[in-house]
């Protein structure tokens, strides 16, 4: 029985080895050598591309700041890079790139380039501040590509970005995004797009630069981040509206308006507009300057819609006047208010509120608390008489250029008291 028992688990196993399936190899080249020759094949069509590459950056693992144009053009070993961080489209930087492998042939700008890096300097303030700045990327996965496209992924922020071929130089597409991007932020007082799209009715809104919120009937509200292209804009991930996938909008100079297939989705603008439009233009500025009675021709330009203007001709650097509306007798009256500020020459100094006839005066502080707000002339719609705000102790009759070692002479001008502005007709 025992000897039955063993050539039945003898002739069981023979069949399990006979019946075991030959393993083939199913690479006929080792990891390392493949590796490598992937590596170099992604180098060759990085290299081949005689205009560059447009690489579509998006910052940040929520695409928190919207998408930038990166335009980067390849020799063996350096890049060169144009984008619309730079000071103008014809703006080049070159620096060193390299590429190795992670999960896949990586992609690395490992020296340091101002267009390539901006978004991932930690050293910028801006964004989520000083030590992480725009949290973006300088390393990327190569996960797949074609003769005319490149598909990396961020390390950092895992951001699906495309690269794609250029047919035309990197200051040619620049200036054309530029142009679009320039006419679009030429509008103020816009609260949002509406109209129709694939059957749908669609209510856009715009909650922060180079992002939108789309909300499409009755279903739930959908977000974008978007970057603007040469024609239009262009979503990070498209909007489904109508059972279709949206992925990009064009730009209607003619009705300074987005449009999908030929069919315009105008912007609704704020009914209460000419509050802040009505103190827009050029002025004669009169004052009590260092060396007396004085005047000068000025010109309050857009700044921040319905919270401040810029103020050109003042100084030889723009400065800031305020809007606002406070309540007088419980009705919101608009008024432009001249109010302490940290100058824009990164100086340190101020322009400090200051009472002429005490000679005191409260320097420093960058919050745009005190000073003074331009109060209509009852015969002459044109004409402001600047006066005291009433938010210190102190009354406020003028404003002086101040620092730490005293008054501020720089510019020559430093006193501005007792003012008053007439605007052109």
């Amino acid at each position: 029985m025992k000897n039955k028992l063993l050539y039945i688990i003898l002739l069981m196993a023979g069949l399990f080895q006979a019946c075991a399936p030959e393993v083939d190899d199913l690479f006929d080249k080792p990891a390392q050598q493949r590796i490598n020759e992937e590596i170099k094949a992604c180098r060759d069509l990085l290299v081949s591309s005689e205009q560059g590459w447009r690489l579509e950056y998006f910052p940040s693992a929520t695409q928190a700041y919207g998408g930038y144009n990166m335009i980067l053009k390849f020799t063996e070993k350096e890049v060169t890079a144009a984008g619309e961080t730079a000071s103008s489209p014809s703006y080049t930087e070159t620096s060193l790139y390299s590429m190795g492998s992670d999960m896949g042939p990586t992609l690395n700008f490992d020296t340091y380039n101002s267009i390539i890096h901006y978004f991932a300097d930690p050293d910028k303030q801006e964004g989520a501040g000083l030590g992480k700045g725009y949290e973006g990327d300088y390393e990327f996965i190569i996960m797949g590509h074609s003769d005319n496209e490149i598909i990396l992924k961020g390390k950092k922020t895992k951001n699906v970005m495309r690269m794609i071929r250029m047919e035309e130089s990197a200051e040619s597409y620049l200036t054309a995004v530029q142009k679009i991007r320039d006419d679009y932020y030429s509008l103020f007082g816009v609260e949002g797009a509406s109209g129709t799209i694939n059957g749908q009715s669609v209510s856009l809104s715009f909650p922060s630069d180079r992002k939108l919120s789309a909300q499409i009937g009755t279903e739930e509200l959908q977000s974008a981040a978007y970057l603007f292209t040469s024609t239009g804009i262009r979503f990070y991930s498209p909007l489904l509206i109508g059972g279709k996938e949206v992925d990009s909008f064009g730009w209607s100079f003619t009705d300074q308006a987005f449009e999908y297939e030929g069919q315009t989705i105008p912007f609704r603008y704020d009914p209460n507009m000419e509050d802040y439009t009505q103190y827009l233009g050029k002025y004669t500025m009169k004052y009590n300057g260092y060396y007396g009675a004085s005047s000068l021709e000025i010109e309050l330009t857009i700044g921040t819609y319905k919270q401040n203007y810029i103020i050109k001709g003042m100084l030889p650097i723009d400065v800031i006047m305020t809007y606002a509306e406070p309540e007088v007798n419980g009705v919101k009256t608009p008024r432009m208010e001249l109010l302490n500020q940290q100058l824009l020459d990164g100086s340190g100094n101020y322009l400090s509120v200051w009472n002429v006839e005490s000679s005191r005066l409260t320097w420093g502080g960058t919050d745009f608390r005190y000073g003074m707000y331009g109060e209509r002339d009852t015969d002459n719609p044109n004409l402001y008489w600047f006066v005291d705000d009433g938010r210190r102790e102190e009354a406020t009759t003028g404003m002086i250029l101040w620092g730490q070692p005293g008054e501020y002479r720089a510019y020559g001008e430093s006193r501005f008291a007792h003012i008053t502005l007439l605007k052109h007709d």
